[in-house]
């Protein structure tokens, strides 16, 4: 029973260790003490899976697997208490990879795994991610890794090489690797020699140790009285030396506490009178910079009073050229303390230039507003991009500490403020970062003012239009350059002088909105302007002045003068064209009148005598002269309609009635290209609000437009009432399956004597007039045409005229001619 006592005992003492680091983290909270928690727990449960098997409790191959997988995991736990620096992720993936490969390699020699390829591949996985991350390791010397490979890659291959014979070499091998290389990473860790450190890392490489010395013992047949005990002891010396490590670090930060809570003290104190200092030299450069017409003027000053109440030895204002993939800056203005400035031979640093990895961090957070501060390196200063003059001496050392503020212009970033410190290393106080803050938010809203007054500025020189700006009592407050050009003033001339010098109405309007007013100049001279004024009013509404406005009207009065007289003489040629067509429409139709009477009754004499084979030709006369008649009352129309003398008589007009004369007297036109008309009304229609002449010329000019480019084709007409708008309207629409229109030719449509183009009016005839007259019947009869077609499918008008009101109609008998859709001709 000896072994399950010692076992007994074994477990009741590393509990006890588990408890103690428990208590120390939830008292002190050290990551550190939790890590050796989870170590020490995990020896907890490799002592309890073999007593639990002594006892038999659990399975032989439970018990083996939870032997040395728990052994694998508080190697782990106790390596990652050791780490020096904060683990990347590609680190986190290296270490895990070997702890997984290390259990899976024990997994298989319990599964009694035969292959040896399985173990040589675990054992190369952990060979090449420990190789990896070794050489990932920052600031590695040469001879480190040189051990490294000695301690750690010879073993491994040696063991990779045993494999073959016997796996278990492979497993030893992990386990040293494991304690040993946590022992080293102890000792490097804490780097001092005291007794805690010292004991826990010569026990860690004690109980890595202890595997490869047991396995050769073991082929060597070498019975060592008490092994078990032997092997355990470095556990148990391990455990003591984390203890007094982790009293001697208790005794340390207590005196490291002490030490720096009195220099604490010391800076507080030197802080509050710094920071009044400070203060006062930031309400100095607040006054200064807000008050003064330009920022660069003052600046200089203000640098000096910053600078030597921080006591830095350089500060300077630094404009951004650019910030990516580097930070590029030039120097605008400075301040040097004198006895650094006497060391430099009075040369001036005028380009800063951040590069690296450290120096694009850095710029980073200035472009996120973000303070910089940091002790200066050659490897990550902003460095010198500008050569020194010839002869002033080599570069001064850098400085030990340097502190940066972003400058916000305008809502973007401008630049930073810098300050140096050439003689020690400093920690920048919150009051200090404070003072400096204020100072860079100062300087930016005077930045942005002055911008903002030089935008104005340009806006005003750029106005072509005189600008004055007057105060309550219309004295002038500010002109800007075109209202000198204007009235021949110089700008000392105008300020301060009432507004009645200049505008020469005595009541200056005090709000208008373009109105015509006369300025006169310095000679005296009259000049018309366009002008408008508005209230000038600050922030809380109170009335200031008020802002005028003028644009000389001079050249537009003669252009409107020249335009009255063309306008004029437009008129006049209209009317005269107007009355010429009139006259010559009222003498071509009189001799044109007779010629159509007289071939109706040569018709009639021809058809009596017999004579059937002159009636053509005399038919031909009549149609040419109805024809020429027609043209020349469109273009009658066309001329009054323009003249504004075409007199309209306004009645109620039947639709059917109205419909029914209109398809009797198109049927002609149907007929000649052998098309088909189709009539179709939704009832009730009721009556028109029209002209009767004028309604009827409107449908027969849509329906003979339809005839007339439609072949062996469908034209329908139909009619309908609706409401629009509260209103009732009766609707006409002629559709054709003839050639149809582009969308450009749709563009000229309602356009006098124009047709689609020249090819129609060569193959179909025509003035151009019929839908350009139609379109002005309908609308000054209150209604409206419109068309849509499309190329080569045919067109569609739509003809509105207003609605009589409704009165109930009889329904039409099948012989009256229309009925609800009725083929009139096929």
């Amino acid at each position: 029973m000896f072994p399950q006592f010692q076992r007994v005992v074994t477990l009741s003492v590393m509990s006890i260790l588990v408890g103690l680091f428990a208590w120390i983290y939830v008292r002190d909270r050290q990551p550190r003490a939790r890590l050796w928690m989870i170590g020490w727990a995990s020896i907890v449960m490799h002592f309890a899976g073999m007593l639990l098997f002594t006892f038999g409790l659990i399975p032989s191959r439970l018990a083996d697997w939870s032997a040395y997988a728990t052994l694998v995991a508080a190697a782990a736990a106790f390596s990652l208490s050791v780490c020096q620096t904060r683990s990347t992720p590609l680190d986190r993936v290296l270490f895990w990879a070997i702890v997984a490969s290390a259990v899976a390699y024990w997994t298989c020699m319990v599964g009694n795994v035969q292959n040896p390829a399985v173990y040589h591949a675990l054992l190369a996985v952990v060979l090449a991610a420990a190789v990896w991350h070794a050489l990932l390791q920052p600031q590695q010397t040469a001879g480190s890794l040189a051990a490294w490979f000695a301690v750690a890659v010879a073993p491994g291959l040696w063991a990779a090489w045993r494999t073959s014979t016997n796996v278990g070499f492979g497993m030893d091998f992990l386990l040293f690797e494991g304690f040993a290389i946590t022992g080293w990473r102890y000792w490097r860790y804490f780097r001092r020699v005291t007794p805690g450190v010292s004991l826990t890392s010569l026990s860690f490489l004690a109980w890595g140790l202890v595997f490869p010395v047991a396995e050769i013992c073991g082929a060597l047949h070498i019975n060592i009285p008490g092994d078990h005990v032997v092997w355990d002891l470095p556990k148990y010396f391990v455990a003591f030396g984390m203890i007094m490590t982790l009293f001697e670090n208790q005794t340390e930060i207590l005196q490291v506490e002490i030490s720096v809570r009195k220099r604490a003290e010391e800076t507080a104190q030197a802080a509050n009178e710094a920071k009044g200092i400070l203060m006062a030299s930031v309400s100095f450069a607040a006054r200064r910079m807000l008050s003064a017409a330009g920022w660069e003027t003052v600046i200089p000053e203000t640098l000096s009073k910053i600078g030597v109440a921080s006591g830095v030895s350089r500060a300077y204002v630094a404009q951004v050229i650019a910030w990516e993939p580097e930070l590029e800056s030039t120097i605008l203005h400075q301040w040097t303390e004198p006895s650094l400035a006497r060391e430099t031979g009075g040369s001036r640093q005028t380009h800063l230039t951040f590069s690296g990895t450290a120096g694009i961090e850095r710029a980073a957070s200035l472009h996120r507003g973000e303070v910089v501060s940091f002790h200066s390196r050659l490897t990550d200063h902003p460095s010198i991009t500008e050569p020194r003059p010839s002869g002033s001496g080599p570069h001064p050392d850098l400085p030990r500490s340097s502190i940066l503020v972003p400058i916000e212009v305008a809502g973007s970033w401008f630049g930073f403020l810098g300050f140096e410190d050439y003689r020690r290393e400093r920690q920048w106080s919150d009051a200090e970062r404070d003072g400096f803050r204020s100072a860079a938010r100062i300087l930016g809203a005077a930045m942005t003012r002055q911008n903002a007054q030089e935008y104005v500025d340009n806006i005003l020189r750029s106005m072509e239009e005189s600008l004055l700006v007057t105060d309550t009592e219309l004295q002038i407050r500010r002109v800007n350059p075109s209202t000198l050009r204007l009235l021949g003033y110089c700008e000392e001339e105008l300020i301060g002088r009432p507004a009645g010098q200049v505008i020469l109405e005595r009541e200056a309007p005090a709000r208008r909105s373009a109105v015509e007013r006369t300025y006169r100049t310095k000679t005296g001279q009259l000049i018309p302007v366009l002008f408008s004024s508005a209230e000038m009013r600050n922030s809380s509404g109170v009335l200031e002045g008020y802002v005028w406005l003028a644009q000389d009207m001079t050249e537009l009065k003669r252009v409107q003068g020249e335009l009255v007289r063309a306008k004029d003489a437009a008129e006049g040629a209209n009317r005269a064209k107007s009355v010429f067509l009139a006259n010559m429409s009222h003498e071509l139709r009189t001799p044109l009148n007779a010629v159509i009477g007289y071939s109706e009754m040569l018709q009639e004499v021809v058809d009596d005598r017999g004579q059937q084979d002159l009636l053509p030709d005399l038919g031909k006369i009549l149609w040419a002269g109805k024809h020429l008649l027609g043209l020349i009352n469109d273009v009658l129309d066309l001329s009054k309609i323009e003249a504004g003398k075409l007199e309209l008589s306004i009645e109620s007009l039947d639709v059917l009635p109205l419909i029914g004369d209109t398809v009797s007297a198109i049927r002609p036109l149907v007929e000649k290209n052998r098309n088909r008309l189709e009539v179709a009304c939704a009832e009730p229609l009721g009556a028109v609000l029209g002209d009767s002449t004028r309604v009827r010329q409107v449908l027969f000019n849509l329906l003979s437009n339809a005839c007339k480019f439609t072949e062996n084709g469908l034209i329908l007409l139909e009619a309908r009432r609706t409401r629009s708008k509260g209103s009732d309207w009766v609707e006409f629409r002629v559709a054709d399956t003839g050639i149809g229109m582009s969308a450009e030719q749709l563009d000229r449509l309602y356009r006098p004597f124009m047709q689609a183009d020249a090819s129609t009016t060569r193959k179909y005839g025509g003035t151009g007039l019929g839908l350009a007259i139609s379109r002005e019947f309908c609308q000054m009869m209150g209604g409206s045409l419109s068309a849509n077609s499309e190329l080569g499918k045919g067109s569609a008008f739509t003809v509105r005229f207003p609605a009589a009101t409704l009165v109930p109609e009889p329904p039409l008998a099948a012989t009256g001619g229309i009925a609800e859709r009725q083929l009139v001709h096929a």
